[in-house]
C-alpha cells in the first residue's frame, strides 16, 4: 500500500484551481479535493478566489449589501474559480 501526504495534494489542487484550466476541469478537481478532505477528517471549509482577491473590498464600497447581491462579489460569474481549501 502506498500513502501521500494530503496537505501537499490540497496545495497542488489550490493551485491548480487558479490555473487556466476549464471550468469542467475545476469541477471535477473540487470534486475530488472535497471527497478526499473529509474522507480523511481534514475538511474545514473554503473561500472563493474572487472574494479574497478583490470582491470582499469591493462589497465593503458598496455597502455591504447581503444575499443575493453579495453573491455578486463573491464569485465571478459563479465559475469553479473558486476555492482555496483549508487543511
Amino acid at each position: 500500500m502506498k500513502t501521500f501526504k494530503v496537505n501537499e495534494f490540497r496545495i497542488k489542487a489550490n493551485e491548480l484551481l487558479k490555473s487556466d484550466i476549464s471550468q469542467d476541469e475545476k469541477q471535477v478537481l473540487c470534486s475530488v479535493l472535497e471527497y478526499l478532505l473529509m474522507a480523511t477528517n481534514n475538511y474545514h471549509g473554503f473561500e472563493y478566489n474572487y472574494w479574497m482577491s478583490g470582491g470582499h473590498l469591493a462589497w465593503v464600497a458598496a455597502g455591504m449589501p447581503g444575499f443575493p447581491e453579495k453573491e455578486l462579489y463573491m464569485t465571478d460569474d459563479k465559475k469553479y474559480e473558486y476555492c482555496r481549501y483549508y487543511y
